[in-house]
């Protein structure tokens, strides 16, 4: 008789959230799309149907806290519009219980620039939400026109097909504020998001997105990469720091041209012998951003 293999339960996931309907909406509507894979079981928090629950951020992570035993991971989605106690909150997050902490996805200034990052890039500083929905939302009838804080508004259907956006334009935005980031504590930045973080362990997304300016180390596993500009050309210098051979070919370079067109680099295929470094160079300068993958991992530079 064949050997039955052991079912692996599902890794369970406690999410607070500060809205009573935008917020809880999304991640029952994502919970919804995940949970035949039995990969993870989700308990979304307010219960909708019960009117009593906790709203402000210290309460959220209150409420975490005491599930922390519950569930294998507990988050809180947050954000700061109209909040002022972040660092007692935040603080409060770093509580350690049976080695487990509360996680937190932030957003400066509103849950809508999570939203807002589905359809564009931008790193403009909005006071309130309500800046963010009048200016761009139901401005724009390519964008959400339909967009509302209050009731049933069931947000998912509209932005799910642009969810790989959303999170390359979050890593984008974090390349942004990298400055502000480094030096002002993170409720103190706007915009800023870090919802991706969560997105992306829910729907199982293991592509990492970095930012760099030209002439920034990429760093990757076992490998780095530096791309600068010269007499019109651009030059890849590559080191491989593992202690195995890497042909190049596993290491994939394009361009996004000033025109939008993606157009990949080819190079002559050579093996990289470890802890040497290799140059290759490319007259396609006609660019604004340079894509280097290698992997999961994807290093966007950008031109200028």
């Amino acid at each position: 008789m064949a050997k039955r293999r052991k079912r692996v339960p599902p890794k369970t996931i406690f999410i607070a959230c500060e809205g009573k309907n935008t917020e809880p909406i999304y991640f029952e509507r994502i919970k919804e799309q995940i949970e035949d894979e039995n990969i993870f079981a989700l308990t979304i928090y307010p219960d909708r149907e019960n009117g009593e629950h906790k709203s402000d951020p210290i309460g959220l992570i209150n409420e975490a806290l005491d599930k922390i035993n519950e569930f294998d991971e507990v988050w809180v989605v947050y954000d700061k519009d109209g909040y002022t106690k972040h660092k007692e909150a935040l603080g409060l997050a770093q509580t350690e219980i049976n080695g487990k902490k509360v996680n937190i996805a932030f957003s400066s200034i509103s849950f809508e620039h999570w939203v807002l990052l589905h359809f564009e890039k931008n790193a403009i500083v909005y006071n309130k939400s309500k800046d963010i929905i009048e200016q761009k939302f139901l401005s724009n009838e390519n964008y959400f026109p339909d967009y509302s804080k209050r009731g049933d508004v069931d947000i998912y259907p509209v932005i799910k097909g642009l969810t790989d956006n959303a999170i390359e334009n979050s890593a984008w935005l974090r390349y942004m504020q990298k400055s502000d980031i480094a030096s002002k504590d993170v409720y103190d930045v706007n915009p800023f998001t870090d919802v991706d973080v969560l997105i992306k362990k829910l729907l199982r997304i293991d592509e990492e997105i970095t930012f760099y300016s030209i002439g920034e180390l990429l760093l990757f596993n076992n490998l780095s990469v530096m791309v600068t500009v010269d007499s019109g050309e651009l030059y890849f210098e590559i080191i491989n720091s593992s202690a195995n051979s890497i042909v190049l070919n596993q290491v994939a370079f394009s361009v996004v041209k000033n025109d939008g067109e993606l157009k990949q680099l080819g190079f002559n295929n050579q093996v990289l012998l470890p802890n040497t470094e290799y140059q290759v160079q490319s007259k396609e300068v006609d660019c604004s951003n340079i894509i280097v993958r290698y992997g999961t991992q994807k290093g966007v530079v950008v031109i200028g």
